[in-house]
């Protein structure tokens, strides 16, 4: 077991940032794990002490607050983190990682509307089945039927996340790949011996994984909806180290779709308190 080591990884949401912060301390053997603190005084308390951990914090929560990040970047605390770590994903996937996870919010501010509840897990199950019904399709099925419009999200934070990192001294951080951690190709990676460990998230986050590394989001895509996706991440994919053309189509598992969408809907139900 390593002592006394304080690890930081940064992110934006629905890109791996839980199952990646927990493997490095399941493998550094930290005592500590801090989910998403979004004040800057957790930090100065954080330096006063003496304990190792892991922080994870979302980009989504600290972009507009950027000389805070960077007090926290730079070192102003005095933290000394042993690595600082830069989580990138294909917007494209995390788009569809998003469209998933969406249920969640959504169903833990409604009441118990079974036939709300089945229309939605429907609209799934559809996607899995039917392959003339595009993403595009579902995307609009959602917005008239539910009034959730994720089609016209804006895509200006993973521009923001991008062009961040991109600025920031190369020496003072290390970047991963979801993709790379996900499939296992981390031989030779600065990052490949802290993340050798189980990717067990415990129970508690375990809502958070849907495929557990399979690259499946491409199965969602005809050749439209991927024209559709290039050009809403167009000033993105680049600066993120990803390629516009790739290869469309496969399996779409229910267990990575509709039954984990009603999975997430009752686990929103039992959370309402």
């Amino acid at each position: 077991m390593i002592v006394n080591n304080r690890y930081l990884v940064v992110g934006l949401a629905k890109t791996g940032t839980t199952v990646i912060s927990k493997t490095i301390q399941n493998s550094t053997g930290c005592e500590h794990y801090f989910l998403e603190p979004k004040k800057i005084s957790f930090f100065e308390e954080f330096s006063e002490g003496k304990s190792d951990g892991v922080i994870k914090i979302l980009f989504d929560h600290w972009g507009n607050r950027p000389r805070m990040l960077n007090s926290i970047i730079y070192n102003e605390f005095g933290i000394n983190f042993n690595r600082i770590i830069f989580i990138f994903r294909d917007p494209r996937s995390e788009f569809i990682s998003r469209l998933h996870y969406i249920a969640y919010p959504f169903f833990l501010n409604k009441n118990n509307d079974e036939k709300l509840m089945s229309d939605w897990i429907e609209i799934f199950r559809k996607k899995e089945i039917d392959k003339c019904y595009s993403l595009l399709n579902l995307l609009s099925d959602l917005k008239n039927g539910f009034g959730v419009n994720i089609m016209d999200q804006d895509s200006s934070i993973n521009r923001q996340y991008a062009d961040y990192v991109n600025r920031l001294p190369r020496n003072i951080y290390e970047i991963i790949q979801y993709e790379a951690f996900a499939k296992n190709q981390l031989s030779g990676h600065p990052l490949e011996s802290i993340l050798n460990g189980s990717r067990d998230v415990g129970p508690a986050l375990s809502r958070t994984k849907r495929t557990s590394g399979e690259d499946d989001w491409t199965a969602y895509l005809n050749e439209d909806d991927l024209m559709w996706m290039n050009k809403k991440y167009a000033d993105v994919l680049g600066l993120s180290g990803y390629r516009e053309d790739i290869e469309i189509g496969g399996e779409i598992k229910p267990e990575n779709c509709s039954i984990y969408v009603e999975n997430l809907i009752r686990k929103a139900i039992a959370d309402r308190g």
